[in-house]
């Protein structure tokens, strides 16, 4: 089995959807990762970049290519407004070990931290406070 990558973030699935049957269409197969339900229940925080769409190691370059194509047809798209790209994860925390999230999420709670938006490409980070960034440039 390949490893899959994140090319496009959403922070709703209808428009990830949407994203996977246009790509199915161009024969480039692509799964949905959804991490709303965390967020929402065990972060409790709202739902921010919670809907990922993967595509095989492979794939990449084409799916990339592709999303150019379907710019207009996708809507929603969360990007890093350092580098453009859509491997945008919320909050920045490790997902690897759980000890890491909760005290995240303490640190949350208390509002000692703010939930922070993080760009897997360029590492960036932006808060969340901020307005989205505009999706014309992705």
């Amino acid at each position: 089995m390949n490893p899959q990558i994140t090319i496009a973030t959403f922070n709703v699935r209808e428009p990830a959807l949407k994203l996977v049957a246009a790509l199915a269409e161009l024969g480039i197969e692509a799964d949905i990762a959804d991490d709303t339900e965390i967020q929402h229940d065990f972060m409790r925080l709202p739902a921010h970049a919670a809907v990922h769409v993967l595509v095989d190691k492979q794939d990449v370059l084409r799916g990339e290519m592709a999303m150019r194509d379907l710019q207009q047809t996708v809507q929603g798209l969360i990007c890093c407004p350092s580098c453009g790209k859509s491997t945008v994860v919320f909050p920045q925390f490790s997902r690897k070990f759980p000890a890491p999230q909760w005290i995240y999420m303490l640190l949350c709670k208390i509002h000692f931290i703010e939930p922070e938006f993080y760009c897997e490409s360029c590492h960036f980070t932006w808060s969340a406070k901020l307005p989205e960034p505009d999706t014309a440039h992705c």
